[in-house]
């Protein structure tokens, strides 16, 4: 539904705009109807081509489609660090862009493989606050209170780290997974290891945001020296996507 809605806007913005200057209903409805056609085959087309191809698809369908309430994600790196001892940590380096004049917050949340009930979660930035903890299904959800109001159209750095990730019992399943809920130009996900062995090579992949069994992109990733573990950058991610970096203990 929400590709069909896209599409006819699209469709029909088009054809609002011949008519400003041809003055013709025909023409702009003519118009119009092309236009519906040849972005509905394009969607037909990028659903079964390669993610590669995708990626450049990805970039079109983003600066084409309207920006969220309040807030688009300029970048969103995530970074899963074995840290020794059983010890896990986790961090979101958020870049956001306010579209509204009263953006003070932002919603993030995380789920852990092994219980997570000792997490302790931190903002990034000192002057921020985590406010509005809870549970949601499998989910710990949070708030980062800025203290102050963004604004808009200006870029704004947060961020939080989720520390005290103790898999005391070896439950811990070695993937970090990452899926949009908003508009993102940019996501990067890394998993670092600072202490004891690490393996050589990981995978990185991509699914369909609600079926782990649809893949639609495998890569393999080799060890990098430089941060320690794996990483990749994925521009202009689709929020119906999931984006994975799994690996052997």
């Amino acid at each position: 539904m929400n590709r069909f809605t896209t599409i006819l806007s699209i469709s029909l913005s088009i054809a609002c705009f011949v008519y400003m200057f041809e003055m013709s209903i025909g023409s702009a409805c003519a118009i119009g109807a092309v236009a519906l056609v040849v972005f509905w085959l394009g969607f037909w087309i990028e659903k079964r081509s390669r993610y590669i191809w995708n990626t450049r698809f990805n970039k079109i369908l983003y600066y084409l489609t309207k920006n969220d309430k309040k807030y688009i994600v300029l970048s969103k790196q995530f970074t899963y660090t074995y840290l020794g001892n059983n010890e896990y940590e986790s961090k979101k380096d958020i870049t956001v862009y306010p579209t509204s004049n009263d953006l003070d917050r932002i919603t993030e949340r995380f789920a852990w493989s092994a219980p997570s009930g000792k997490a302790i979660i931190e903002p990034l930035v000192k002057e921020h606050q985590i406010t509005s903890l809870g549970k949601q299904e499998l989910w710990t959800c949070f708030c980062i209170y800025f203290g102050r109001t963004c604004q808009k159209r200006v870029a704004f750095d947060t961020g939080a780290v989720i520390r005290n990730l103790i898999d005391e019992n070896g439950e811990a399943v070695p993937f970090l997974s990452a899926s949009l809920d908003r508009k993102t130009k940019s996501l990067v996900l890394r998993v670092c290891f600072e202490a004891g062995e690490h393996p050589e090579r990981a995978v990185f992949k991509v699914f369909h945001k609600h079926s782990m069994t649809k893949e639609i992109y495998s890569e393999e990733l080799l060890y990098d020296m430089d941060i320690k573990g794996f990483f990749k950058v994925i521009d202009f991610p689709r929020q119906s996507w999931r984006y994975v970096i799994t690996w052997e203990d």
